[in-house]
C-alpha cells in the first residue's frame, strides 16, 4: 500500500470515527428531548440562556455600544 493511499484510509476512518462519534451525540440529546431532561451542551451556550449573560456581562467594556446606523447608510442616495 502506498503512502497516499495509507493517508486516504487514515483520513476515512477518522471521518468514520467523527460521524459514529457526531450520530451517538444527537442521538442522546433526542433520547433527552423526549425524556424532557435538559441537554448535556458540549461548547458554546446557548443564546439567551444564563451562561451567556453571564459571559456576555464578562466582555463589558471591550468595545463601545452606540448606534451603528443600518444597512440603508451605506448606500448612497
Amino acid at each position: 500500500m502506498s503512502e497516499a493511499e495509507r493517508q486516504a484510509q487514515a483520513r476515512r476512518e477518522r471521518a468514520a470515527r467523527t460521524l459514529r462519534e457526531n450520530l451517538q451525540r444527537r442521538k442522546q440529546q433526542g433520547r433527552a428531548r423526549r425524556a424532557g431532561d435538559a441537554d448535556e451542551a458540549v461548547g458554546l451556550p446557548a443564546a439567551g440562556g444564563e451562561a451567556s449573560r453571564d459571559a456576555a456581562s464578562t466582555t463589558e467594556g471591550d468595545l463601545p455600544v452606540g448606534d451603528i446606523g443600518s444597512a440603508d447608510d451605506t448606500v448612497e442616495k
